[in-house]
């Protein structure tokens, strides 16, 4: 399945920016928190067309 890698590659992504979003909040990194909070966001939000595209 070609979608399967774009997945994989987005889940990653995801899981490294949700650990770079763990660190900016430990750290009281506000403005940091925030880019990462939008990025999370869309990761998921293209995660999940994705996975729509995958049952379709």
């Amino acid at each position: 399945m070609m979608a399967a890698e774009p997945l994989r590659e987005i889940e990653e992504r995801l899981e490294r920016a949700k650990q770079e979003y763990k660190l900016a909040v430990q750290r009281h990194e506000f403005l940091a928190q925030a880019d990462l909070w939008e990025e999370i966001q869309q990761l998921k939000k293209q995660r999940d067309q994705l996975r729509l595209r995958q049952i379709s």
